[in-house]
């Protein structure tokens, strides 16, 4: 996979999937990626670990979308900035919706 691919896949992931809020794809998606852990990170796949922080968010905040600000990929690394927007709704981690953006 080229460096252009790359991107277009963590573009694909933030903005397609988490943006519209579909459980089934971004589970999909996380599926589809397994790959190799690096030594920093612990065994196993991280699908579920996301999936459960994506709808977490997705709870408080409905809105929630992500924009990709920068990105930039060499080898078989990707690394990117992101910008989270929303309207807390609901609640998150035992804090009350604030109704705020």
């Amino acid at each position: 996979m080229s460096a252009e691919e790359k991107k277009a896949a963590v573009r694909h992931f933030w903005q397609d999937h988490l943006n519209t809020g579909n459980a089934d794809s971004v589970q999909e998606r996380l599926r589809s990626r397994r790959r190799q852990p690096r030594p920093s990170q612990p065994h196993g796949s991280p699908g579920p670990k996301h999936l459960a922080l994506i709808t977490l968010y997705r709870t408080a905040f409905p809105d929630l979308t992500a924009t990709v600000e920068d990105m930039v990929a060499e080898g078989d690394e990707v690394a990117y900035r992101l910008t989270f927007r929303g309207t807390n709704q609901g609640e998150l981690m035992g804090m009350p919706a604030t109704g705020s953006t």
